[in-house]
């Protein structure tokens, strides 16, 4: 196997590729779309494909982060996405070949590769930590009142009562400097309620993906990555906000955050129904809630879980260290500083 960076496809064409061979979850993450929006960060990227005999088997993003003291690793996020799953171990092999040479400025190679299970691991380190959730779950797209009828009763009955405890929702495809001051806000309130723990992105992350990534409009083409915000609130007032992304066959719900003195409304239930209710019009098969772990999030875990969907499993990090002990000294040290968070 031939591995080039891949520098004259255009978008649709890679957006085609990756929608016609990854599973329904995640897709995005390799999206055109995502890559650019890596860029707008401030990270580099390179699009890279796997040939064999004249013909692209493979495709997959790499994004250079930067870690300290001068170095670096690349990420291929859910990557790398293979025409053939049952040759995925054949592609990472020749990835982790190729890399050795090739990216020797780098600590190591992280990928994701969207299966299960992988038998070879021969060069290969699997960490026990993940950066992309290893369980997702997703709600199979219905009729409305199928979908109702599918989830926990509470669920259910949430959903049906929210508009009588004064929640209403604005859907919007741009919003303002002041809506964004908002759900900061709202976040800063969140982590507040999680006793400081911070698991949002910053400013900066927001700002870029909300200025890249475009809005999806009345009519989505399938073929590129959109977004769109939900705004809800309770009695005419700021309550909650979710951004939903879409793309191929799934909605995927990518961050959200909720004032805790509105959080009895239930409104954040009733913003994902809302994200469901469009996945349903766009066609979609899915709308993803994102990753569970009864252990890491088990309140958050159980929320999502009543809405009955199906789960995705997927193997979780994978990592081809290339400068080994550099490589080992940064996994160390991330260990301990989790250890003591």
């Amino acid at each position: 196997m031939n591995i080039i960076e891949d520098t004259v496809v255009d978008r649709a064409s890679w957006n085609l590729f990756v929608i016609e061979n990854f599973p329904p979850i995640g897709a995005f993450l390799q999206s055109y779309e995502w890559g650019t929006f890596q860029e707008k960060l401030g990270r580099g990227i390179q699009r890279m494909a796997v040939q064999e005999d004249g013909r692209t088997v493979s495709l997959f993003t790499m994004v250079k982060h930067k870690i300290p003291i001068g170095l670096s690793y690349v990420y291929s996020p859910r990557g790398p996405v293979v025409s053939n799953s049952k040759r995925t171990e054949d592609v990472i092999t020749a990835i982790r070949d190729w890399s050795s040479n090739n990216l020797t400025k780098s600590a190591f190679l992280r990928l994701e590769p969207p299966v299960e299970t992988l038998e070879k691991m021969e060069g290969l380190i699997a960490p026990k930590h993940y950066l992309q959730p290893r369980f997702n779950h997703a709600v199979r797209i219905q009729d409305e009142d199928e979908m109702l009828m599918s989830f926990h009763p509470s669920t259910r009955s949430n959903i049906r009562r929210a508009p009588k405890r004064g929640v209403t929702v604005e859907r919007k495809d741009n919003i303002t400097e002041s809506e964004l001051s908002i759900f900061f806000n709202m976040i800063n309130d969140t982590k507040k309620r999680n006793s400081g723990k911070n698991a949002y992105p910053g400013k900066m992350y927001f700002e870029s993906l909300l200025t890249t990534v475009p809005s999806v409009g009345e009519k989505p083409d399938p073929t590129q990555l959109t977004l769109r915000t939900y705004f809800g609130y309770q009695n005419g007032e700021p309550a909650a906000m979710h951004i939903v992304l879409f793309f191929a066959k799934t909605a995927t719900y990518l961050f959200g955050a909720t004032m805790t003195d509105k959080l009895g409304s239930k409104i954040s239930t009733y913003l994902h129904f809302e994200g469901m209710k469009d996945a349903r019009k766009f066609g979609m098969e899915y709308y993803d809630i994102g990753g569970v772990d009864s252990k890491r999030w088990p309140s958050l875990s159980a929320f999502k879980r009543q809405f009955r969907g199906v789960e995705f499993e997927y193997v979780g990090n994978i990592d081809v260290p290339i400068r080994k002990s550099l490589y080992y000294i940064y996994e160390t040290t991330r260990f301990v500083r989790l250890m003591l968070n």
